[in-house]
């Protein structure tokens, strides 16, 4: 392979990897990979800036002249090196490799596994970032930095992803390990992976396989209702998906009010196990669900079949 495509491909690699690469270099990594302008060495003018963050190209519209195509020829530009030694760098700060062949690139089936015992050994879990959590934010407005991690939110490593991985938990709530996980990448882009026909296809939970199916939302909430303290007093949420969850927990609520999830929103009213429907039962819950056809059906299709009180209410007359 030569050294060209080598640069190349390590390129096409490392796109969505701005945020290990940013804080790397001698700028405001913040506004830079938030598409805001910021000031490159040896210019005076706040002029700069990276219109595709994916990507890195961008340029300074101070009158220098300077732009580049990539996170690579970026990095050469700012250090003052050649493409090769910043291809180096860029290598060492994203965790990439020379780019593989086809035989051994990851099959799909390796990043959508089955379930396992501890579900959590598919992330080589970090230190928080506030940094990339606020980036992420910014995306998903309303959530807040901090709601994420009430619902018990981790910043990882996932195949050569920077991540931010939900627990999703099972019949015995936050006192085993988590079942499943949904995963987002740190800036805000969705988790892809290659089917077998070529095509890409988001892959937000970690299995779609049978025992997948549970519950998210704050370890204390979803072990209260495990545990089927259902009084009168008790008023239960559902909405339809993680980013609708962490949405209306950051809207703020009374007391005696929780909220949770499931995975994988309307689609989770088939799959749904028998203990997480159970676990409603007797208790006056309202669904917030999208306001598409999937949404309403799913919304009290199983949950109709229990004890169960319900109020139906679409996402955007309740989140506004």
């Amino acid at each position: 392979m030569s050294g060209n495509t080598w640069i190349s491909d390590l390129s096409q690699q490392v796109i969505g990897m701005g945020d290990l690469i940013a804080p790397h270099l001698d700028i405001d990594a913040t506004a830079a990979l938030a598409k805001r302008n910021f000031t490159l060495p040896g210019c005076v003018k706040v002029k700069a800036r990276i219109s595709k963050p994916d990507i890195g190209c961008g340029g300074c519209d101070c009158g220098c002249g300077q732009t580049w195509k990539d996170w690579i020829s970026f990095t050469a530009k700012l250090k003052n090196i050649s493409m090769k030694d910043a291809a180096a760098l860029v290598q060492e700060w994203t965790g990439t490799g020379k780019r593989p062949g086809k035989a051994a690139r990851t099959p799909a089936s390796q990043v959508f596994k089955p379930l396992q015992e501890d579900a959590g050994s598919l992330f080589n879990f970090l230190t928080w970032n506030d940094a990339l959590a606020g980036l992420w934010c910014l995306k998903k407005k309303p959530i807040q930095p901090a709601v994420m991690q009430e619902i018990g939110c981790k910043f990882a490593t996932h195949y050569s992803n920077n991540v931010f991985a939900f627990p999703v938990f099972g019949p015995d709530g936050s006192n085993s390990p988590p079942i499943n996980f949904v995963r987002y990448r740190s800036n805000g882009q969705p988790f892809k992976w290659k089917k077998k026909d070529g095509s890409w296809d988001e892959a937000k939970s970690l299995t779609n396989k049978d025992g997948s199916v549970g519950i998210m939302g704050r370890p204390e909430d979803v072990d209260r209702l495990l545990a089927g303290d259902n009084d009168e007093s008790l008023t239960i949420w559902k909405t339809e998906g993680p980013t609708d969850l962490m949405s209306f927990l950051s809207a703020g609520f009374p007391e005696n009010h929780i909220a949770v999830t499931t995975p994988f929103g309307c689609r989770d009213a088939k799959g749904a196990p028998d203990w997480l429907i159970k676990c409603f039962s007797g208790a006056n819950v309202n669904i917030i669900h999208d306001a598409d056809t999937p949404g309403q059906k799913g919304a009290a299709e199983r949950l109709a079949k229990q004890s169960v009180e319900l109020r139906l209410s679409q996402r955007r007359e309740v989140l506004r």
